[in-house]
């Protein structure tokens, strides 16, 4: 019982230090709420930007990293290294439909590549 609620509450630690300091993709920080510009920050340690809330109205693109993870992008933020542009600024929900037509294997490509060597 105790062994499951620590790894509940791992878990839980892990989705909020991923989504305050925006290593999450934006989908999983804030699926639902609202955004205005404004309401990004910038650490200034680091090039990821931090978002309180995400806008359906906003553009958008689509990001993939070298281990084909992808992620929802404000079209008006700087593309963070070691992330590139695989759909050009659109809607949100264009962006995101491409995400799902493309990102159909959410393992990281490390992990892939180590399973696929361990057979």
């Amino acid at each position: 019982m105790y062994a499951g609620a620590a790894a509940l509450l791992l878990v839980v630690s892990g989705l909020f230090a991923g989504w305050r300091f925006g290593w999450l993709p934006l989908e999983i920080a804030h699926p639902t709420r609202q955004i205005d510009q404004r309401q990004l920050t910038r650490n200034p340690s680091d090039n990821f930007v931090t978002l309180s809330a995400i806008s359906n109205d906003g553009t958008y693109l689509a990001l993939v990293n070298d281990e084909g993870q992808y992620s929802l992008w404000p079209a008006f933020a700087e593309v963070p290294a070691g992330w590139t542009v695989v759909h050009a600024e659109d809607t949100r929900e264009a962006c995101l439909n491409y995400i799902n037509e493309h990102w159909t294997d959410m393992r990281p490509r490390s992990l892939i590549e180590a399973m696929d060597a361990s057979r």
